[in-house]
């Protein structure tokens, strides 16, 4: 959760930080940031689209269901996740559609 305040700091945080670091790995494809506005601040979501599961642990190392919050980030929360959850895609559209 997002400090309303805070929120366009959080997301050129992760656009000048965060991607610019994931692009540079091996097996990273992607990423989006989903958010909604909420009575407790900003929700976000950020997706990220590995290679594979292997792929992750460049990023988090070893255990990739703990969530890598840098300090500089944390302090735009609210709160956040601790852990991460991962699944495998299933199935794809590719309508260029947003």
């Amino acid at each position: 959760m997002v400090d309303p305040e805070r929120i366009e700091d959080y997301l050129n945080h992760l656009n000048t930080e965060t991607f610019v670091s994931l692009k540079k790995l091996r097996g990273f494809k992607q990423a989006m940031v989903l958010r909604r506005n909420i009575s407790e601040g900003v929700e976000v979501i950020v997706l990220t689209i590995w290679e594979s599961l292997d792929a992750i642990k460049q990023f988090t190392g070893d255990d990739i269901s703990i969530s890598i919050v840098p300090s500089k980030a944390q302090v735009m929360m609210k709160s956040f996740d601790e852990f991460a959850t991962h699944f495998e895609i299933a199935l794809q559209t590719d309508f260029n559609v947003y």
